[in-house]
């Protein structure tokens, strides 16, 4: 890809450590190339010979598999010096694309080079097309595209990410008048598009930098309508391929440590995550994937420094691993930690079974699948064995999510359990095997299992442990709390459940004998709670009560929505990566001290670098579930904002922070942020009456975090949210009469503060500045306070919150000359 430069060939390895293991694939012939080697196609001419092209640093060249044992390289194509070619062919023709980074040297790129195979293997020609396309009235010469794909079915062509070509997203050429002079009959231009693939009227874009799948209607080729997207897992999208019925799509996310997805593709606007895949037995968490091709019910994969991965993807919902060939074998010693060696590229539709692979450091490789068969070995890949099923709380029969399971074989297999306790797993080995179960609240647990060659086995089980009860109530009346969200969390290992009390406020868990465990509880319109630490031993009840009142640090989810109209980055829940611009991070793991939980809300979670997943060309809202202030005299709304934005393409970065409320009619802001801070904020309060906006039941907290600029790094982050609601009279028996006294308001020099006659004890008054910044705090027992307003910051309106010694409060707004 074009953001990534790989190191300089590689011909001869030492064998040191192999990232997998090689089954189920035959090495027929491996040809070493001069130069780095890039992508691989596969041809075969009217006579049935079969032939390999193979893109090289500043060649395509191809390769005739008459003796797929020596393959013969009948014909080089000179082209521009390029790390990226693609190809691919059309009845008796090849296009071949570059990607050319040494634009710099006076080279444009190839355009679009067209080899003629009508004449192979005695003559082989080529020829250039680089015509001149306009944009909206701008033109640009068809120099460097990365990529192409081209509908055999109906001779259409697709060439994607063309340099200073628009937006460089897809340019769509009839192959059918004249193979060597195709006509643009269509662009997509929204933004750039690194990868394309077309299936019954539908194209699919994998917009890389943008990080998501886009699904096109193109049954009019002239105008390509969007109508649908999808981000990937690393929000890295490279390639994607579909199944043969288009029901279904396949991508990689070119990062270390990137996956495999499977999507169902029913409603394009709801395109639905099935499984996601990475080789368990990989050298390291750095192993990345290049290109996918779905054939037969396969997916054939080259994955850099893993080699070739097949997997068995007849059940999409379920991938399984069952061949691989390892073709870099030096994983220890990585040259600059690049991890861009290896397999680049495969290719598996020769009517032979022959399988192709291009090797950037080893060149051309020519495979033969292979399956055993009662312990002999035979030609073709075999069906994965499928293990599904769901795992149950033996005390309470709700599904348990988190749950590790593993088929005890010489097979690499690994699965977890949803959060509606269901697994899917398999191997490529049939028979026998013992299952384990595993999981930190509960006892181990392992059975049998027999496994079956393209057969779905069944296999539900449950685990016991202790039994722990958990009742919840209100604070305040004593009555039980149905529908209290919990987790409850393992000490020692941090893992938590997620629970739910039922409409009786009570739940039935199970927790390891012997291990330490706290209860974090919360519920919206109540204040959250962590239970005292216990350790597990016989059975136990837990009791806990929530205080009225609105906070909320997300370790579990309490009904906030997010609105967007931004094309990444929304607000996601979850736990943020380290990521930094520069030397400044733009999004921060380290969660908020002392609050509940590790949660916040960030934009654009899982993403591994800064501006892989941030906000872009628009904004994107949290908003807080209802809250009733009526009948209050005050609120204090308080909130932790991290904010970076950096970067930038000729303009300096103006995006913000922005936090409402609003009761339904009119809205307030609050303190937001509209320069970076690139760490937590503190608490940032607001003191809010009656008088800025008037209290209803139906209040609404929003944080707005935008994109403006081009190319602007936004990403925020919030956490450690609460709404206290005070009244200038807590109680019943203190009277309007007998509230603290004071004045003069406005004040220039001293503030003074008569206490209520009678009234004794400490009492506590801190100010606040409009920034939500505490200015000033004391508490004293002295009958009349004095206050020297001269230390506040210059003129303005302040908060006055008095409390008392029982916890009453009262707030005043104070005018500052």
């Amino acid at each position: 890809m074009r953001l990534a430069v790989i190191a300089a060939f590689m011909c001869l390895l030492t064998l040191n450590v192999s990232a997998q293991e090689n089954n189920n694939l035959e090495l027929i012939a491996n040809v070493p190339v001069p130069t780095d080697a890039n992508d691989i196609w596969g041809y075969v001419d009217e006579d049935g010979i079969e032939y390999a092209i193979m893109g090289t640093l500043r060649a395509t060249r191809i390769y005739s598999l008459e003796d797929p044992t020596n393959p013969a390289e009948i014909a080089v194509v000179p082209g521009a010096r390029s790390i990226w070619r693609d190809i691919k062919s059309y009845k008796d023709h090849l296009y071949v694309t570059t990607d050319d980074f040494s634009a710099n040297e006076g080279e444009i790129g190839d355009g679009l080079i067209i080899i003629d195979m009508s004449m192979a293997p005695d003559s082989i020609t080529y020829t250039q097309w680089q015509p001149n396309i306009d944009i909206d009235g701008i033109t640009g010469t068809l120099g460097e595209c990365h990529n192409l794909y081209i509908d055999t079915t109906d001779g259409h062509c697709y060439l994607a990410g063309c340099q200073d070509i628009g937006s460089e997203g897809v340019i769509i050429l009839d192959l059918t008048q004249d193979p060597k002079l195709p006509v643009v009959v269509g662009i997509e231009n929204n933004r750039y598009a690194h990868d394309v693939f077309v299936l019954n009227d539908r194209m699919y874009t994998s917009d890389i930098l943008a990080g998501f799948l886009t699904v096109y209607d193109i049954s009019d080729k002239s105008n390509a309508v969007e109508i649908g997207r999808r981000s990937t897992t690393s929000f890295f999208t490279h390639n994607a391929w579909g199944s043969d019925d288009g029901n279904f799509i396949f991508t990689t996310d070119e990062r270390p440590g990137g996956r495999v997805d499977a999507y169902d593709l029913s409603d394009p606007d709801d395109i639905v995550r099935l499984d996601d895949f990475r080789p368990i037995d990989r050298f390291a968490n750095n192993a990345i994937p290049h290109n996918t091709h779905y054939y037969n019910g396969y997916l054939v994969t080259s994955w850099y420094t893993e080699g070739l991965v097949v997997m068995d993807a007849h059940r999409p919902d379920n991938l399984v691993k069952i061949a691989s060939y390892d073709t870099y074998l030096d994983e220890a010693t990585i040259p600059g930690g690049s991890w861009f060696f290896g397999l680049w590229g495969a290719y598996p539709y020769l009517p032979s079974g022959l399988m192709l692979g291009s090797d950037i450091n080893t060149g051309l490789y020519v495979w033969k699948p292979v399956q055993e068969t009662n312990g002999s070995m035979a030609d073709g890949f075999v069906r994965a064995s499928y293990l599904e099923g769901v795992v149950t709380d033996a005390n309470n029969g709700e599904p348990i999510s988190g749950v590790a399971v593993r088929i005890m074989s010489d097979d690499a297999n690994d699965a977890s359990t949803t959060g509606m306790g269901e697994y899917k797993t398999g191997q490529i080995t049939e028979g026998t095997f013992m299952v384990e179960f595993t999981h930190p609240n509960y006892n181990d647990l392992i059975v049998e299992a027999t496994l079956e060659a393209g057969e779905v086995t069944i296999l539900d089980v449950e685990l016991g442990s202790t039994p722990l009860t958990i009742n919840t109530f209100m604070e305040s009346t004593g009555e039980p709390l149905p529908w209290t969200r919990l987790a409850v969390e393992n000490v020692s290992t941090g893992f938590k459940v997620n629970l739910l009390t039922r409409n009786d406020a009570q739940i039935v868990t199970s927790i390891k004998g012997g291990e330490s465990y706290r209860v974090l509880a919360g519920k919206w319109g109540y204040k959250g709670k962590v239970s005292d630490t216990f350790v597990a031993g016989e059975p136990l009840t837990i009791d806990i009560s929530l205080a009225d009142g609105y906070q909320d640090d997300f370790f579990a989810d309490l009904g906030w929505t997010v609105e967007t109209s931004a094309e990444t980055g929304a607000w996601q829940r979850g736990i943020p990566q380290d990521q930094s611009f520069g030397p400044n991070p733009t999004h921060l793991s380290q969660d908020i001290p002392n609050d509940i939980g590790d949660f916040c809300f960030a934009t654009g979670l899982n993403a591994a670098d800064a501006g892989a997943n941030d906000i872009d060309d628009g904004a994107t809202t949290l908003i807080s579930r209802h809250m009733d202030f009526s009948g209050f005299d005050a609120a204090k709304i308080s909130y932790h904002l991290f904010f970076a934005n950096a970067g930038g393409q000729g303009s300096a970065p103006d995006d913000d922070v922005t936090v409402k409320l609003t009761n339904g009619l009119d809205a307030i802001d609050l303190i937001g942020l509209e320069e970076s801070n690139f760490a937590w904020s503190d608490s940032l309060i607001n003191i809010v009456t009656p008088s800025d906006i008037e209290f209803t039941d139906s209040m609404v907290l929003t944080v707005t975090a935008v994109d403006r600029g081009e190319g602007h790094i936004s990403e925020a982050q919030f956490d450690a949210f609460s709404a206290e609601l005070l009244l200038n009279t807590a109680s019943e028996d203190l009277l309007p009469a007998e509230q603290f006294a004071v004045l003069p308001n406005p004040v220039k020099d001293v503030l003074q503060i008569q206490r209520p006659d009678g009234q004794r004890g400490t009492i506590t008054y801190e100010v606040y500045s409009q920034d939500g910044r505490l200015v000033e705090r004391k508490t004293s027992r002295e009958q009349l306070l004095f206050v020297n307003t001269q230390n506040w910051a210059g003129s303005g309106i302040y908060s006055l919150q008095l409390t008392d010694d029982q916890g009453r409060k009262q707030i005043e707004k104070i005018v500052k000359l």
